[in-house]
């Protein structure tokens, strides 16, 4: 499992960070339950990122459509964002709980709940879908023909011309286990038609508050436009992810909260669930987090939800796709600029942030403010790594604090090398392991974890990464 790991090279040299920005324009309360997609919009001659911000509930159910767009104010060199409201809204499109993602640079709004009903204790979730067209600026409803039933907190994701729903809680509260596609490339005045995908494999089940998250190579995403869920194009260069695919992470069902990781695999009739077999300690079990797509450095971002037991969650994960190996990094040194434990907020991301809003937390709605955290090249050493010669070369893995840097070659036949649990301060310093249990440190400034105290006995077991941001 460990030898899987160290066995592949990769460099990696990034530095991170979370950051409060700072807010001007639209005064945009906080809320639960509602949706940040990123559109690119065009701009003149060129295309900018923007996230817009849909629905949510607070004081009151919300159908205005906000735009969020990052700025650099030069005279105070710092980065700030701006909200400006686009639309509204209408009392027709009122609702928490949806589903949102982007469909050739517009908004697609699918479901989700409105009133509570009193007289049934129970919510009215609703059955419909709007698109909203930037360029426009106008809203239209997206029409079909049976198959689709109300529900909230599922999840929807376009693949080429296929718009899926996964899951969900339906009006008589019951967990949806269904995977439905809508085929949005009908033209001629046709109607669109919902179809059950047909799948194989262990599935989540019935599930909600869950994420889905859509993960193809770059060269994959290029083509994908007139494909779908069962026919995906070929690159002509192997990917770089292990397991293409639908990433469905948490959620909760009848049981509880959950910390599965299913992988719905695309291009195949049936398509096939799988669990996909991952490296590294996963993330407690949580529901109404969020989790993103990084396609420029292949991660996928977990951050926040709710563990009944634990309470409301502020930590984050990255999901590393070329590996599959959860990372955990550490928040501890970057108070007070994390954002508070929180959960059914919305996450979106732009350029090389992922930019976090609203949601519950401790009692109450979290604070109007936008968080990101932010990812930051830099540049690399001549050899690729800031070291001096070493007789274990060829089994080494080195840790840059505030700044990431990894090397892995290949370990020694005859021993598994895996890494204790770490908590680096922001010092540049080097972990070497070697494959018998003997350990040299150099020039390392460090909070060891207890697992690490115990390490030296023998063999490392597992392997977690704690690296504070810098």
């Amino acid at each position: 499992m460990v030898a899987k790991i160290l066995k592949r090279r990769r460099i990696a040299r990034l530095a991170y960070r979370w950051t409060l920005r700072d807010l001007h324009g639209t005064h945009t309360e906080s809320r639960e339950g509602a949706t940040l997609v990123t559109l690119l919009v065009p701009v003149g001659h060129t295309t900018e990122e923007r996230a817009y911000l849909f629905g949510g509930l607070s004081r009151d159910i919300f159908s205005t459509l906000v735009c969020l767009r990052p700025e650099m104010d030069p005279e105070q060199s710092k980065t700030r964002c701006e909200w400006k409201t686009v639309h509204q809204g209408s009392e027709q499109l009122k609702r928490f709980g949806h589903a949102a993602c982007a469909w050739e640079g517009k908004l697609i709004v699918v479901g989700g709940a409105r009133k509570y009903l009193a007289k049934y204790k129970k919510r009215d979730c609703l059955d419909d879908a709007f698109v909203f067209d930037p360029r426009r600026e106008e809203w239209s409803a997206l029409r079909w023909k049976g198959g689709f039933y109300a529900r909230r907190y599922h999840t929807v994701c376009v693949v080429g011309k296929h718009l899926v729903v996964l899951g969900g809680i339906d009006c008589l509260e019951k967990y949806q286990r269904d995977v439905l596609a809508l085929n949005l490339s009908v033209k001629g005045g046709k109607e669109h038609q919902w179809f059950a995908v047909s799948t194989a494999g262990p599935s989540p089940g019935g599930i909600a508050n869950h994420t889905s998250v859509l993960v193809l190579s770059q060269e994959t995403m290029k083509d994908v436009g007139n494909y779908g869920v069962y026919s995906l194009p070929r690159p002509k260069q192997a990917s770089r992810i292990e397991c293409e695919g639908i990433y469905v992470f948490g959620g909760r069902d009848e049981k509880g909260a959950r910390n599965s990781l299913h992988v719905l695999k695309l291009g195949q009739r049936p398509c096939e669930w799988i669990k996909p077999d991952v490296d590294g300690e996963p993330p407690m079990p949580r529901y109404g987090h969020s989790a993103n797509f990084f396609p420029k450095r292949n991660y996928m971002v977990v951050f926040g939800g709710r563990n009944d037991s634990s309470g409301y969650l502020n930590d984050l994960w990255l999901l590393e796709l070329e590996r599959l190996c959860w990372i955990r990094w550490d928040n501890r040194d970057c108070v007070p600029s994390i954002p508070e434990g929180r959960y059914t907020h919305c996450a979106a991301v732009m350029g090389n942030s992922l930019f976090v809003f609203g949601g519950l937390g401790e009692g109450n709605y979290c604070r109007g403010d936008v968080y990101s955290f932010d990812f930051v090249d830099t540049e690399r050493p001549n050899n690729g790594i800031a070291q001096k010669p070493s007789p274990l070369e060829g089994n080494t893995v080195d840790i840059c604090g505030g700044n990431l840097t990894e090397r892995y070659k290949d370990p020694p036949e005859e021993e598994d090398v895996s890494l204790p649990m770490i908590t680096q301060q922001h010092s540049v310093g080097l972990l070497r392991s070697a494959g018998k249990g003997r350990d040299i440190m150099e020039q390392f400034s460090a909070t060891v974890a207890e697992p690490a105290r115990e390490a030296v006995k023998g063999k490392y077991s597992g392997m977690k990464r704690s690296i504070p941001p810098a």
